[in-house]
């Protein structure tokens, strides 16, 4: 993933219900693009059969789990608490957990 000196990959994560349906397919699509025009590249993590699950009140709830990571010179945490809400939206979910963490060496 472009090792131009970048320190910071941050994940946005999303867990789309059931299989992903052509819908899902194009709005990470548009997560691809928006994240390969702004920061240069980007890489979609679609691993069947991740899933996610958790107890809701008594009820066994699942989810897919797709990751979309990108590399970015410096972390803005106020875009991506921005864009989170923006992916939430996108993907009709209660919550999504975008993580941060430097790389060094590269």
């Amino acid at each position: 993933m472009g090792g131009q000196g970048k320190q910071d990959a941050s994940r946005a994560a999303s867990a789309p219900t059931g299989n992903l349906s052509p819908c899902f397919e194009d709005r990470f699509e548009v997560v691809l693009d928006e994240f390969t025009s702004r920061f240069g590249d980007a890489t979609v993590f679609v691993n069947s059969p991740t899933r996610g699950s958790w107890d809701n009140g008594g009820a066994q709830e699942e989810d897919r789990v797709v990751t979309v990571e990108v590399m970015v010179g410096k972390f803005n945490e106020e875009w991506w608490a921005d864009y989170r809400e923006t992916l939430e939206a996108r993907f009709v979910r209660q919550a999504l957990v975008i993580r941060a963490f430097k790389i060094t060496g590269v």
